[in-house]
């Protein structure tokens, strides 16, 4: 396997791929972590390493080629939303309320 670039121990990245790991039995080799997405993208693109991404990485303004996890048992990446009921959301915070429902 080819050496890993990838985010440090904040991301939730992290968990899901040590899931993945752990069901298809193998260890990866992670050489570099960051929180730097812009870093992390220019290496892959270098061909210096991989990474694990969602879908949400815009692959091709980075010239990278995306391959597709097909493992019938997929991590789940679940998001929350909260807000008090009596706050009155600003116009950009609604738009934000409908992307996180249309994409999610």
């Amino acid at each position: 396997m080819k050496d890993l670039s990838f985010f440090d121990q904040n991301f939730i990245h992290n968990q899901a791929f040590n899931q993945l790991t752990q069901q298809n039995h193998f260890r990866a080799n992670i050489i570099f972590k960051s929180n730097d997405i812009h870093i992390l993208m220019k290496l892959i693109e270098q061909n210096l390493g991989i990474g694990f991404f969602t879908k949400i990485i815009d692959s091709k303004s980075y010239n990278l080629k995306c391959l597709h996890i097909s493992d019938a048992k997929q991590p789940e990446f679940i998001t929350s939303l909260a807000y008090r009921k009596n706050h009155i959301l600003t116009p950009n915070q609604l738009k934000l309320v409908q992307v996180l429902r249309d994409n999610l």
